[in-house]
């Protein structure tokens, strides 16, 4: 029995020590972005003050779109009438997209000049590439 609540205990500690290094990395990862970002648009403090709680916001809003699309079913496992009914609500949440872009290019004006904001779209393109770039190194690595 001791043996038992010892290996369960080992259990949940190593469960929690991967979500709390996940977690780690996504943090490391968005004070990265967040300097990047800075940096490439040449943000201002006072910019950088107004600017980044609209990002933010922007990102969890999107967040929530996304999430709304995603299916648990496999393409392969639904019926023609599931299948209509997600492309119908892919389409919608890409329109969403699309209005959540232009609600939150309106507020960027305020803070941003359009060239920042140009470079904003650009930089974000940037990093993406380099992340994906990094983990494909990482696991060339590993292999």
């Amino acid at each position: 029995m001791k043996n038992l609540l010892l290996i369960l205990c080992l259990y949940c500690y190593s469960v929690s020590m991967n979500a709390q290094t996940s977690r780690d990395k996504q943090d490391r990862i968005k004070a990265i972005k967040v300097a990047y970002i800075t940096e490439e648009i040449n943000l201002t403090s006072q910019q950088s003050q107004q600017f980044w709680p609209l990002y933010n916001e922007y990102h969890s809003s999107l967040k929530v779109i996304n999430q709304s699309v995603r299916t648990s079913n496999r393409l392969r496992d639904m019926t023609d009438e599931q299948i209509s009914i997600f492309i119908e609500k892919k389409l919608n949440t890409e329109e969403a997209k699309i209005d959540l872009q232009r609600k939150y290019l309106k507020m960027y004006k305020e803070v941003l000049s359009i060239r920042q904001i140009a470079q904003l779209y650009r930089a974000e393109i940037k990093f993406k590439k380099e992340l994906l770039r990094r983990a494909k190194e990482r696991r060339a690595l590993r292999d």
